[in-house]
């Protein structure tokens, strides 16, 4: 026995097959049958086991070892066997039939393998089909269980709100509505694992009801969050350009519509929309580029509009605006200084809710051809009904000389127009405050500068 181990030890020492095998093949002494130990003593195998080869007509995992060495036999298995590790993987459906389903993987969870056991086995107790168990690993398994049961848990509830994203259904029946008691659920942890512990790769979670115990009670009416501003603007659909802009208007308007911002935290344009790409389902269509000098087919052009429309609803609150700017030059779809740019990590359109409660922000196509902008949150106490916007022109900056190109495409002495100038000008903008119709305060929240552009004019230089 003790030649054998200092064998093992001398064959193995560099392999990290070692501890277990040695460990299982102790085990296989005492009689490794269907995994039970036989209180008998059982009598020590007169010839090393290192040197004894698989009897004839012995399969593990479908591969015939018979005839060969312990050694052998572990490396034609290994390869797939860590395949077959790598690829294993549980499929968790959610109880709801809408509900998304739950990965689980040696990503997120360790897998391990009885390999060096199953062969120590199958040494020693010979002929027969032997199968190789692939499994989470307990510790990590566990973890994993308890940090996806706090994710799943819905409490009990006194009542419950429904959103309604909808738009012509919230026209007949309101943007909210109080549901009735709802019971809360949690996911059974320990009915987990033991079904993830038989080798189940597709699993419902098991899910636990949690009973609301208590009376129905009446929500406070100022629970249903009330409208605090809206905004709309209009735009074109003739042509293939205009056409991909409405289509990136409407998609950029569905991500958006009835999304909530908890109370401390920020809305990001560009989060919520994500890369602008042909991959995600944009569509190109025209965008500023070089600083508004020139234009160009951009997949998601026209989502500016999108952010323009929601920070003018925006402005009609008491959000607090976070980051916004200007477009280099003026559009022609809001006022003056009441546009948000957007372009890829650069240009973004945030606001933060300052408020106590949830903020709903609502968009959606109406006529085709027109973008509504909804926002809904709790009206706490204030002096005021509502907010408009007033946009003044501050400054009219002039362009300054023309520029002049050289073109050798144009014949000498020949002068084109390549771009018109346009004036700069620079906007204040304020928010105004009205109680019973009337004005009770003005307050000027930012200045929005648009660049002036001289005229440029390409000389002829050829011949």
């Amino acid at each position: 026995m003790k030649s054998f181990f200092k064998y093992m030890v001398s064959k193995f020492c560099n392999r990290p097959i070692l501890i277990v095998l040695l460990f299982s093949l102790g085990l296989t002494f005492w009689g490794c049958n269907n995994g039970t130990s036989n209180t008998d003593e059982t009598p020590l195998p007169s010839e090393d086991l290192a040197h004894q080869r698989f009897e004839p007509q012995t399969f593990v995992d479908g591969f015939d070892v018979g005839g060969m060495a312990l050694e052998d036999a572990y490396k034609l298995l290994e390869p797939a066997i860590s395949e077959r590790t790598a690829s294993y993987c549980c499929v968790l459906h959610g109880a709801e039939s809408n509900s998304s389903d739950i990965m689980l993987t040696q990503n997120e969870v360790p897998v391990e393998n009885d390999l060096e056991a199953v062969l120590a086995c199958a040494l020693t107790d010979g002929t027969g089909d032997y199968g190789v168990r692939l499994s989470f690993n307990e510790v990590a398994l566990n973890t994993w269980s308890s940090e996806l049961a706090q994710m799943l848990y819905v409490p009990p509830a006194a009542y419950e709100l429904e959103v309604i994203t909808e738009h012509d259904k919230a026209a007949n029946e309101g943007r909210f509505k109080l549901l009735p008691p709802r019971d809360g659920s949690q996911l059974d942890t320990e009915t987990l694992i033991e079904l993830i512990n038989d080798g189940q790769t597709e699993i419902t979670l098991p899910m636990i009801t949690i009973k609301y115990d208590g009376e129905p009670a009446d929500a406070p009416e100022d629970l249903l969050p009330k409208l605090l501003s809206s905004f709309a603007t209009s735009f074109s659909i003739w042509g293939e350009s205009a056409s991909n802009r409405a289509f990136n208007i409407e998609k950029a308007a569905n991500l958006i519509n009835g999304y909530k911002t908890a109370p401390g935290d920020s809305f990001s344009c560009n989060e919520i929309l994500g890369e602008r790409s042909e991959e995600n389902g944009w569509k190109p269509a025209t965008a500023f580029i070089n600083g508004g000098k020139d234009t160009e087919d951009q997949f998601g052009g026209g989502i500016c509009q999108v952010s323009s429309t929601l920070y003018n609803a925006v402005l009609r609150t008491e959000l607090q605006v976070q980051y916004r700017s200007g477009h280099s030059r003026m559009v022609n779809y809001v006022p003056g200084g009441t546009d948000a740019a957007i372009s890829g990590n650069s240009l973004d359109f945030v606001w933060r809710n300052n408020t106590d409660s949830d903020i709903y922000v609502f968009m959606w196509i109406e006529n085709e051809t027109e973008l509504h902008c909804e926002i809904y949150g709790r009206r706490n106490d204030r002096d005021f009904d509502y907010i408009d916007v007033e946009s003044v022109l501050r400054e009219t900056i002039p362009p300054s000389k023309p520029k002049f190109t050289t073109d050798p495409e144009l014949p000498s002495g020949a002068c084109e127009l390549v771009e018109d100038a346009a004036e700069g000008k620079v906007f204040e903008t304020y928010k105004v405050y009205y109680k019973d119709g009337e004005k009770v305060r003005r307050k000027s929240i930012c200045k929005t500068e648009y660049k002036m552009r001289p005229a440029i004019y390409a000389v002829g230089s050829g011949s």
